[in-house]
């Protein structure tokens, strides 16, 4: 995967997850069956305790490991030993072309089936304590028992405990945050993707971007991923993919040439990749689903090995043209990410916020949406800030980007942006940020950090070139998306408006949820001491309900949905 989608300025370095993910396994795995699993790949690598092992128990009497190898030659041994235990990678093992020639795929590294994996006896019972079950199994290496994700119940009560708005942020931040095992279980997923793919396609990548790894993200984050595939090498892909498929469908071959436009390949290759998928991981991949839309996807609500959904889209690769990938993979913009939390450090904070009050208001969901996402409340977030002076424009990122990536212990400080007043006051000022905002008459600009009237129509475009460290350049463009209601240029890909699909009555819907937020900010921004169990602060963020008219005669009064009571 390009180190160019990973951060080399956290703790523990992108680069060193990214390799230990490529030495690791993820199965799923019942607790009587953990024992056999540990031991097997203990004797298997040389005999040596495992480098790390995690285990995820779920409530199903199933679960999840993670297991990490010293190195990919002792993974790669355990693995071609093991196979004789795996049912299912007969069945995936290889492909034949229509030509008739095979390919060989590599070993499974994950696997969705718990049932491949037999209990350490038959007389096992489901154990309570499966640490203290693996101890007496003589298991030697150390698995960590990792604890599922807080429930909606307990976090409610956690916040509801909590004495100020403040306190209520840190222990939503702190019981949602990603983890070491729960970063490295997904960057095992494209990492295994890749070396299928590269089985047919050798220069195909797989890259991970989004949340997950730009700092921003929860343990209950999305896995996002782009697929990048050499052109040339599309049609070797589908002649392997269509050949096996037809053969057991008794239907002729779908040949390269009998494809249409260019904007058909993406949905046609997800296709062909979600009937791969579904063979080397039939049960984790059965319910995957392409979505054509704006940017065609695979989407699954909920992948098991993850316990989240996973979306992956695709672009493919031309000599002629190395941004386009870098633009879809949204791997430049994860970069802009990192380098933005650097100036705001409380940033990835009210992050959390606005993804938690944003779920409670139905104003996001799980999945695709062509309306409100977190990505685009984040968006107009940083815009938000920008304008008030709490943030750099992203122009201004380049030079703290390099400054960063040169010297990861530096903290550059911009003496020029002004300190972020009190939570409470920063939330009240964004919700009235939004209200009084009229998007119809104003580009939102990411990259001068300000807003500019829609009738001057141009703007200089911060472009970034992957192929060098980094180079920026102004150039001009017309925009192309004027009738969005909303307008926010991508300061990397200027085509593209980064708040496309927020119309008026989406906006306007918005507005009303932000002003009843001012309203509870000023009345419940603390615990009630009459009720200990009535809602304040953030848990009193939710939806503004719906001020409904009653009429006795047959005539109605129109319910008014953009009022408050």
């Amino acid at each position: 995967m390009s180190a160019l989608c990973f951060n080399s300025t956290m703790n523990i370095s992108m680069s060193a997850l990214v390799a230990a993910a490529q030495r690791s396994v993820l199965f799923a795995c019942a607790p009587v069956s953990l024992p056999f699993l540990v031991k097997q790949f203990e004797r298997y690598c040389d005999g040596e305790r495992l480098k790390h092992a995690f285990y995820w128990p779920h409530q199903d009497r199933t679960g999840v490991a993670l297991l990490e190898a010293d190195s990919k030659e002792s993974l790669q041994t355990a693995l071609s030993r093991l196979s004789a235990h795996h049912r299912t990678n007969v069945r995936g093992a290889h492909l034949v072309g229509a030509s008739g020639q095979t390919i060989q795929l590599p070993f499974f590294r994950i696997c969705s089936d718990p049932s491949c994996w037999p209990a350490e006896s038959s007389g096992s019972s489901q154990p309570n304590d499966v640490q203290g079950f693996l101890h007496s199994r003589s298991v030697r290496s150390d698995v960590i028992i990792n604890q599922p994700p807080i429930s909606a119940r307990s976090l409610y009560k956690k916040l509801l405990c909590c004495t100020t708005i403040s306190d209520q942020t840190s222990t939503l931040f702190q019981s949602t945050r990603m983890t070491y095992p729960d970063l490295l279980a997904r960057l095992v997923i494209p990492g295994y993707i890749e070396e299928v793919l590269r089985s047919i396609c050798p220069d195909a990548r797989v890259s991970i971007f989004g949340s997950a790894i730009n700092g921003l993200g929860s343990s209950s984050s999305d896995l996002d991923l782009v697929v990048h595939v050499d052109s040339k090498a599309f049609p070797t892909f589908v002649e392997f993919i269509s050949a096996g498929w037809n053969r057991s469908n008794s239907k002729g071959p779908i040949g390269y040439t009998k494809l249409g436009q260019r904007v058909t390949l993406q949905p046609f290759f997800l296709s062909l990749l979600r009937r791969l998928l579904r063979r080397v991981d039939p049960l984790g991949f059965h319910k995957a689903e392409l979505f054509r839309g704006y940017i065609p996807i695979l989407h699954l609500h909920k992948f098991g090995l993850l316990g989240t959904g996973v979306d992956i889209s695709c672009t493919f690769d031309q000599s002629a043209s190395p941004l386009k990938q870098s633009f879809h993979s949204g791997c430049l913009m994860d970069e802009l990410l990192r380098a933005f939390t650097v100036c705001v450090p409380d940033f990835p904070k009210y992050i959390s916020i606005l993804k938690f009050i944003a779920r409670n208001a139905k104003l996001t969901r799980d999945g695709p949406s062509y309306t409100f996402t977190n990505f685009k409340l984040t968006v107009l977030f940083i815009n938000f800030l920008q304008t008030c002076g709490y943030a750099p424009p992203f122009e201004q990122l380049v030079s703290i980007w390099e400054s960063v990536t040169t010297d990861p212990d530096k903290n550059p400080i911009i003496s020029t942006l002004i300190p972020l007043p009190s939570l409470e006051v920063v939330l009240e000022q964004f919700f009235t940020y939004v209200i009084t905002l009229n998007p119809s008459h104003f580009t939102l600009s990411l990259r001068s950090g300000r807003l500019y009237p829609r009738s001057k129509g141009l703007e200089p475009v911060l472009i970034v070139h992957p192929s060098s460290a980094v180079d920026f350049q102004d150039t001009m463009y017309e925009p192309k998306h004027d009738s969005d209601y909303v307008l926010c240029p991508n300061p990397i890909d200027p085509n593209r408006n980064m708040l496309h699909g927020i119309g008026e009555d989406e906006w306007s819907e918005f507005v009303r949820i932000c002003d009843n937020w001012v309203k509870i900010l000023h009345i419940a921004s603390s615990p009630v001491s009459s009720s200990k169990a009535e809602k304040w602060g953030l848990l009193a963020l939710e939806r503004c309900p719906e001020r409904r008219a009653f009429a006795v005669g047959p005539e109605k009064e129109e319910v008014d949905k953009r009022s408050c009571s």
